[in-house]
């Protein structure tokens, strides 16, 4: 009596937000005789790996790829994920294909889905590359792509016969089911050996920075460059022209001099003068518009104790504290009166008895600036709380080493808790576009600094 065939199904797919799902649809194929290759029998990272994943697919009756919400590993030599790369070879080489695409209804978790948004457009192209070459099925859950992908390889297996692994006329039965029953008892050792690692592992506090509300494990940090819209104290000048002898009315010649007209122009202000007092000007009122909120969470399940962190800030901003601002003055420009104006007084001095011409001498030569420049200092809040201060102890301040770090020192964070963090400095953007700056964080619950990269938006 021949022996039944024995396929082997190669299954693709990505693989952290699908490992349980590729163990179930496994555990189903071996179930029904047949025999499952894929990505846990090797690390799919490099040219070496990469050979061994065509032979395994060489070697395959059949290929199903199944698709979630992430994209994958990029290979760097062709700049797409594996698991496009292993779904472009097998249709390459004319394996029977089974392709199962998530439908409206799937849903995962925010870790199982894809954030990158070059790799989100990537899957997009992909899903309809595959949609415009074959009939795929949709899948919503678990349970629904085992009964899905059962029911396509009866199909195919009917459809499309291949070779199997032992031939009608030649198999010896035995064997295969000694294959089959180690690969399921291989199948349940890993399985257990995955559930000791779980129940193992140590559990870690889980910690996250906030700038001005922003929670930096989800977002990128955006800071913006205020404009004089957004500065309600900002009090910008003018140009003003140089006077000429053409701009006196008739009625008041007799009032203006040329030392007048030559007083007046040597002292008005140039363009150059003016756009850097308004500069400073505006850089003034934003560093005492801006506030930075800094708090730090814990959603791990243990407290997290002594914690210790760096952030290092790129050039396009710069970190004052409040030395550093108080410094800052408040910058000032002198216009000098306007001969029409000396010319009007004067006119409206002249009869009065007591020292006419010393009067105007004295505003002729000790001028004071413009009374009607008002320069107001307006009120703000360092550091507006959202919740409760962390004990004296605790604080962050500038390295005295490099201008754009900032140290902390925490005592600790309980978990599921937020907390504001006492500090005297403000961060100013000082250009647009987008930038990179690290946030390195120690307690006494890593074995290691923990230290990554976020990206800061400058607009």
């Amino acid at each position: 009596m021949n022996a039944p065939k024995r396929y082997q199904i190669f299954i693709s797919s990505t693989y952290s937000d699908l490992i349980e799902t590729r163990k179930k649809i496994s555990e189903h194929i071996l179930s029904m005789n047949h025999i499952p290759a894929g990505m846990e029998m090797f690390s799919a990272n490099g040219k070496e790996q990469w050979n061994t994943i065509q032979k395994s697919i060489n070697n395959s009756d059949y290929y199903i790829l199944i698709i979630g919400e992430r994209y994958g590993t990029i290979s760097e030599t062709d700049g797409i994920s594996f698991t496009e790369k292993e779904y472009r070879y097998a249709r390459k080489i004319g394996l029977p294909t089974l392709c199962f695409i998530p439908d409206e209804n799937y849903q995962t978790t925010r870790a199982n889905r894809e954030s990158d948004p070059e790799k989100i457009k990537k899957l997009s192209s992909l899903i309809e590359e595959i949609k415009g070459e074959q009939l795929c099925s949709l899948w919503s859950s678990e349970d629904d792509l085992i009964h899905k992908v059962s029911a396509a390889l009866y199909k195919i297996f009917t459809d499309e016969p291949r070779t199997g692994w032992i031939r009608g006329d030649s198999g010896d039965p035995e064997v295969l089911t000694k294959l089959v029953n180690t690969m399921e008892e291989n199948s349940q050792l890993k399985k257990q050996i995955q559930q000791l690692e779980e129940s193992n592992k140590t559990k870690l506090p889980i910690i996250s920075l906030h700038i001005n509300n922003i929670d930096l494990s989800d977002h990128d940090l955006v800071l913006k460059i205020l404009e004089p819209d957004d500065l309600p104290e900002l009090k910008l000048e003018t140009v003003k022209p140089n006077f000429d002898k053409n701009d006196i009315p008739e009625d008041l010649t007799p009032y203006i001099n040329d030392e007048d007209i030559t007083f007046y122009n040597e002292r008005n202000p140039s363009v150059q003068k003016v756009d850097e007092y308004n500069s400073e000007m505006k850089y003034f009122e934003q560093v005492h518009s801006i506030s930075t909120l800094l708090q730090i969470s814990n959603s791990g399940e243990i407290k997290a104790n002594n914690l210790s962190v760096k952030i290092t800030f790129p050039d396009a901003v710069e970190i004052l504290d409040a030395k550093s601002i108080e410094d800052i003055k408040k910058p000032s420009i002198y216009f000098p009166t306007s001969p029409i104006d000396l010319a009007i007084k004067r006119k409206e001095d002249e009869g009065k008895e007591k020292n006419i011409r010393g009067f105007a001498s004295h505003n002729l030569f000790g001028l004071s600036p413009r009374s009607d420049i008002q320069y107001a200092h307006s009120s703000h809040s360092m550091i507006p709380f959202l919740s409760r201060s962390l004990v004296n102890e605790d604080c962050f301040y500038i390295s005295d080493e490099n201008s754009k770090v900032i140290i902390g020192r925490v005592k600790g964070v309980r978990q599921d808790c937020i907390s504001t963090i006492s500090h005297n400095f403000k961060l100013i953007p000082l250009k647009k576009g987008d930038f990179k700056f690290t946030i390195s964080i120690l307690c006494d619950e890593f074995s290691k600094w923990n230290t990554r990269e976020f990206t800061l938006t400058i607009i």
